[in-house]
This record gives structure tokens, C-alpha cells and sequence, in this order.
């Protein structure tokens, strides 16, 4: 006989792996210690013998619990929908729904009902959020804590995407606390529930809870273990808050071993934006080019990688891009570096450039606005100043940029800070300033030179000898057209280093390349 209670014990110190070895090879299994070995297997990454195990559960309990039976079928039915397996999800949820049909309304009610909505594949989103309620109204009835909490993070989703963002959140949270506290039946649905949630936060760029529940939800895996299946997902969520505050080597290590496809392609590219910002621009191709072939749109930063290169085609990828993406999360993710490199310094900017990039920024103001994360505000704030810088309001430009900083310092984001703050060396070089140009550059020089990006005046130059001549003459205030005649080069090939030299440097723009310049000089002179 297997040693269940043994091996229950065992799972709820937390010991997955040594549990199912107790139970591994017993073939004297009820329904109800099959289901509890199907977990255990999902838990350590066995996902075949957890469909196994499960499946044996259904077929003992179909003749003398057919309620129980319908709930687990609809189980396997939704987890071969999160899966994409729709052969295999169809056949569940028929079997769940003929059982329900006998039995009447029961916990797989609200699985069946789930199912449509879960991914929000739905168009009509007003349908989708009265069946979500009308779901939580049954799992409540029938008692069933996992439904509720799967319903909740789905009608969380829901409720953001159609602007009811206060609600929708307030479900994420709810389904968070379920997840993290315990009260869910198994770490199985937690980490479901939890991975759904946190993508909420994601979607709305809302960098504090997403902190906050990662934390939480560490905190609890470090004291009792992490599924297995759970490794790839976390890792992602853990890079990309490493990247966010500056920790770029260890973002990358995480990133690096991330082998689920369903998150593949986010790694790849989270690994391109890192190589980007260092001005690795052959390696941040080449992510953005896996990152495409594992699934992830690679826009927006294969245009600001293009863009950087030199490629004149850059803003026309976010051009088409925001002719036929229309989810409003996703062109969130897109208007900030069209507008960037609209109106980036160095490249020619028409009436027709900035009227695009006016309008842009307007659509952004007001999505950060309706979804009221600060990270988004801060981003519509450095939008506005990039504007107004083009349009030659540099005092107003400044106003923004103190706003900025002051919210991306209080978030932890180093870079973003640095940018921020080469916006403020341009107004201010723009305004007649360039002493406080040269304070707010030499902020940006710290930060970057924290993130290893290489920026301070006083370090090895990261520019070839051509661009360092470009640069010299930028510093001047020649112009291109009279950089291209002094240096006999063509005027696209002077633009192509102006591009180059801002990137390397990571600024914002030729009065910010102006100021570095300056103080790079100055940085030379004094030293013995």
C-alpha cells in the first residue's frame, strides 16, 4: 500500500518531489489520491502524468460521484484551454457539460462558462464581463474558492480593458490575495491565478503591485518552494523588475534561462532592450529577431535599435504598427518611442511629424490618465516634454521632466532617470543654461555609468574616431549640412553618426550631445 498520508505530509511542508516518490508507482490509487498525485506531478514539471493521474481521477468518480466528476473534467477542460490544446479542451467540457446537464448547477458550472472568457477571445466585452459575473455568482453559491479566484483575475482584465480601472484592479488584487494566502485548494491554481494577475499589472505597467505581489508571492515560494511549472513565468516576471531597476546583468542571467514558449519570446526580447540601452545594436537585432520567431511583436524596440543604426525606415515600422493595432494596452507600448523618434534632435521633423506626434502624445496622456499607474504618467510626462521640445517650448519641456524624474526616482528606475534627465540638459542648453545643461547631464553620466551604459563624460569614450569628430562639430553648433562639407561626408552619412552618437551616449538630443561634449572637455582638462 502507498504511504498517502506520508506523502500528504511531505506536500504540505512543501517537499513536492520527495511526496511523489512515495506515491510514484502505486497502482492502488482513489480518485480523490489520484487527483492529489496529478498535482504533485504538475507541480514538479511532470505535465503528461498530471493529465495521466487526472484523467484516471475522472473515470472512478464518473459511476459514484458524478458531481465531483464534471468539476474535474471541466478542470482538465480549462487547463487544456490555457494550454491551446482545443481538441482536448472541447472533449472535456462536452463530458463536464453532459454530467452537468444530469446533475444540474454545480462548481462545473462555472468552469463551462469560464471557458469562452477566460483569454478574453470575446469581441463583445460588455457580454463578456455580465457572463464573468454571472460565473463569480455561481462559484460563490457552490463554494468553489479556485472558480472564484480564476473569475475574478479574468473579470479583473475585463474590467480594465473597458476603462473601469479601479474595478478591474481591485479583482486582480482580490485573486492575488487568494493566491498568496492560502485559501486556494492546491499551489497548482495559485500559480495559475497568480501568473494571470500579475500580467494584469503588466498590461497597465503598474510597477508597484507588481512588485509588491512578486515579493509576496517569493517570500511565500522561498518558504515553501516553487512549482516547477511555475519557474519560466516567475523568471520572466523577476527579469524584467531586475531591468527595470537597473540590475542588467542579472536580468539578462534570468532571462538566459527561460525555455517556455509561452514566454520565450518576452525573454528574447527583454534581452534585446538591454543590449539596445548598452549600444550593443547587432545583438539587440538579433534578440528582437528570436523574439519575433518565438511569438513577441519585436516593436517598439527593433524601430529604436533601427532608428539608432542609422535605418531611415524606423519610424515607418510604428507607423504601420499603429495603423492596425488597436488594443489600447498595445499601443501604449508603441506611442512613446514613435514619438521619440519623431521628435528626436538630429533627424528632419515636418509639419506632418509633428502633427502625428502631437496627437500621439495626446492618446497617450489620455490612457495614462484613464489607467492612472504612475509609470504611465511619468512616460505620457517625458512624451509631452519631447514634444515641446521640438516645438520650441523648452521652459514647459522642463516642467515636465521634473515631474518625470521625481516619479521614476521614487519607482527605482535608474534609466528611465537618466533620460529624464538629458531632457532637461536639452531645455535648459535650449534656454541659454548651459551650466544647469551640464548638472543635468552630469546626473544622467552617474546613473548611466551605475548601469555599466559607459555615458560619463569622464570614461572612455564609447564613440569611434569619426563620430568623436561629429561630435566635436555638434558641439560648435555646426550644423549637418555644414558637418557634411567640413568633414567631406555626405549629409545622410553625418546623420547617420549624429543618430549613432546619441544613442551611444544615450541622450535625447544634439543640444544634450552639445552639453556632454562640453563637459567631456572640461573633464579632459582638468585631469593631471
Amino acid at each position: 500500500m502507498a504511504d498517502v498520508p506520508g506523502a500528504r505530509a511531505l506536500y504540505a511542508a512543501g517537499r513536492w518531489s520527495p511526496a511523489l516518490d512515495v506515491i510514484e508507482g502505486a497502482d492502488d490509487l482513489g480518485a480523490d489520491d489520484l487527483e492529489f498525485r496529478a498535482t504533485l506531478r504538475y507541480l514538479v514539471g511532470d505535465v503528461t502524468g498530471y493529465f495521466a493521474d487526472a484523467n484516471d481521477a475522472y473515470r472512478q468518480r464518473v459511476p459514484t460521484d458524478p458531481e465531483r466528476a464534471a468539476r474535474t473534467a471541466a478542470w482538465l477542460g480549462i487547463m487544456h484551454h490555457l494550454r491551446g490544446e482545443t481538441g482536448h479542451r472541447t472533449a472535456w467540457f462536452t463530458r463536464a457539460a453532459e454530467l452537468v446537464a444530469a446533475i444540474g448547477e454545480c462548481a462545473a458550472s462555472a468552469y463551462l462558462q469560464m471557458a469562452p472568457i477566460i483569454n478574453d477571445r470575446t469581441p463583445d466585452r460588455a457580454l463578456a464581463i455580465a457572463t464573468a459575473q454571472e460565473v463569480l455568482a455561481i462559484a460563490v453559491r457552490t463554494g468553489d474558492v479556485d472558480a472564484a479566484a480564476l473569475i475574478r483575475q479574468t473579470l479583473g482584465h475585463l474590467l480594465i480593458r473597458v476603462g473601469r480601472v479601479d474595478e478591474g484592479v481591485a479583482m486582480l488584487d482580490d485573486a492575488m490575495l487568494a493566491a498568496s494566502s492560502g485559501r486556494l485548494t492546491s499551489p497548482l491554481v495559485e500559480l495559475l491565478v497568480a501568473s494571470s494577475a500579475m500580467a494584469g499589472y503588466r498590461e497597465t505597467q503598474d510597477l508597484e503591485r507588481l512588485r509588491e505581489w512578486h515579493n509576496t508571492v517569493a517570500q511565500r515560494d522561498e518558504r515553501r518552494g516553487a512549482p516547477a511549472s511555475a519557474d519560466d513565468v516567475r523568471r520572466l516576471y523577476r527579469a524584467e523588475l531586475l531591468e527595470a531597476a537597473g540590475d542588467w546583468d542579472a536580468a539578462v542571467r534570468e532571462a538566459e534561462k527561460i525555455e517556455d514558449p509561452l514566454v520565450l519570446g518576452d525573454a528574447w526580447y527583454l534581452r534585446g532592450e538591454i543590449a539596445r540601452r548598452r549600444g550593443q545594436l547587432g545583438e539587440a537585432e538579433e534578440a528582437y529577431a528570436n523574439a519575433e520567431q518565438a511569438g513577441r511583436d519585436p516593436l517598439p524596440g527593433r524601430a529604436s535599435a533601427r532608428a539608432a543604426a542609422g535605418r531611415s525606415d524606423a519610424v515607418a515600422q510604428l507607423r504601420v504598427a499603429l495603423t492596425h493595432v488597436t488594443e489600447p494596452g498595445a499601443r501604449a507600448r508603441l506611442l512613446p518611442a514613435a514619438v521619440e523618434l519623431v521628435c528626436r534632435d538630429g533627424v528632419a521633423v515636418t509639419e506632418t511629424d509633428l502633427a502625428d506626434a502631437s496627437a500621439w502624445t495626446e492618446e497617450f496622456e489620455a490612457y495614462a490618465d484613464r489607467i492612472g499607474t504612475r509609470l504611465l504618467r511619468a512616460r505620457a510626462d517625458q512624451c509631452r516634454a519631447r514634444l515641446l521640445l521640438a516645438t520650441g517650448d523648452p521652459a514647459g519641456a522642463l516642467g515636465r521632466t521634473a515631474r518625470a524624474g521625481r516619479t521614476l526616482g521614487v519607482l527605482r528606475m535608474p534609466y528611465e532617470r537618466a533620460r529624464t534627465h538629458l531632457l532637461a540638459a536639452a531645455a535648459q542648453q535650449a534656454l541659454g543654461v548651459p551650466e544647469a545643461a551640464a548638472e543635468e547631464t552630469d546626473l544622467a553620466a552617474r546613473l548611466l555609468d551605475d548601469l555599466g551604459v559607459g555615458s560619463s563624460p569622464t570614461a572612455s569614450s564609447p564613440l569611434s574616431p569619426r563620430e568623436s569628430e561629429v561630435l566635436a562639430l555638434v558641439a560648435e553648433g555646426a550644423t549637418n549640412r555644414e558637418i557634411a562639407g567640413r568633414l567631406f561626408l555626405s549629409h545622410r552619412t553625418v546623420d547617420r553618426h549624429v543618430s549613432n552618437i546619441l544613442t551611444k551616449l544615450a541622450l535625447p538630443s544634439r543640444a544634450a550631445a552639445a552639453a556632454w561634449a562640453s563637459q567631456a572637455s572640461a573633464g579632459r582638462r582638468a585631469s593631471p
